[in-house]
């Protein structure tokens, strides 16, 4: 256990950010709607063939393919969860989180998760967690201001966004570093 009483393993950094999640009433009713990064934008057989052939068509291929993807997005077209919960980031690592929210979880109450990084901001990830231990009210915290600390572990992650969230902890920590530098 860490000094601040986390039960949550590895590096970790702070990270304030706000939190989308819902409550699932077991881990089996997580169903994964997000699309994950690798394939978003990969090159198929044919875009691949053009990019030796002709490079610039192959480009603007990706572009249309793109452009087709952001519009879709702005008419809602791609599939989007609704997440009725909100809370406050505080720290993160590859195997969870601890966040503020007015939601009085208990241990082993599954969510699902919303995570958005500001290295891909375009991105939902779609995360299903479990409560760690019993949270935490914190004193002198009004009802409508996150009175609960909670701390989540990663339940369902694909090893692509836990990849993502490794580089933005490293990320992180090489800019602490250099500001602690000067």
């Amino acid at each position: 256990m860490s000094e601040d009483g986390d039960r949550r393993q590895g590096v970790r950094v702070a990270y304030s950010v706000d939190l989308k999640f819902n409550v699932l009433e077991k881990e089996e009713d997580f169903i994964r709607t997000a699309t994950p990064a690798t394939s978003l934008f990969q090159k198929t057989g044919h875009v691949a063939d053009l990019s030796e052939e002709n490079p610039v068509e192959a480009l603007l291929l990706q572009i249309d393919a793109k452009l087709n993807y952001v519009i879709d997005l702005l008419t809602e077209k791609v599939a989007r969860k609704e997440y009725r919960h909100r809370g406050r980031i505080q720290n993160l690592s590859a195997e969870g989180l601890r966040f503020n929210t007015d939601q009085p979880l208990r241990e082993g109450t599954v969510l699902e998760i919303g995570l958005v990084l500001p290295n891909e901001p375009h991105r939902t990830m779609d995360i299903a967690a479990r409560v760690l231990e019993p949270p935490r009210r914190l004193p002198g915290v009004q009802s409508g201001d996150h009175p609960y600390d909670v701390s989540l572990t990663f339940a369902d992650i694909l090893l692509e966004d836990q990849d993502t969230i490794v580089h933005f902890i490293f990320q992180k920590q090489r800019e602490e570093i250099r500001s602690a530098k000067t």
